[in-house]
């Protein structure tokens, strides 16, 4: 899988699809750092030029392999450039290991709970 050095082109084609959708966008997913790049401002800064309008936006921040500590400390660096935005899977939850899916529904679960509380 491709690794962005940054969210530039996810910004801009979110703005793209945004402006040109004819209808009301409801929500964004905007795939997070596939690895450990939880501090680095580089990759979140472009999240400063998206215009949502009234989508609400995901970011996938979540990644299983640094739970909470990770989660937090990518949400910190992310809200210098979004304020307002929900956590997902860095890419959904389609890639995810197992054999349903459920173990990495409830760690989803149990990591965003725990960083809302």
């Amino acid at each position: 899988m491709y690794e962005a050095r940054d969210m530039e082109l996810l910004v801009r084609m979110a703005n793209f699809a945004v402006a040109n959708s004819g209808r009301t966008v409801d929500w964004l997913h905007l795939a997070g750092p596939r690895y450990l790049r939880s501090e680095d401002r580089s990759f979140f800064r472009p999240l400063a030029d998206l215009e949502p309008k009234e989508a609400r936006v995901f970011l996938g921040v979540v990644l299983p392999i640094d739970g909470v500590a990770g989660l937090r400390r990518r949400v910190d660096t992310a809200s210098r450039y979004i304020p307002d935005f929900g956590v997902a899977m860095y890419c959904g939850f389609g890639r995810q290991p197992g054999k349903d899916g459920t173990e990495t529904m409830r760690e989803h679960a149990q990591v965003v709970r725990t960083v809302r509380g």
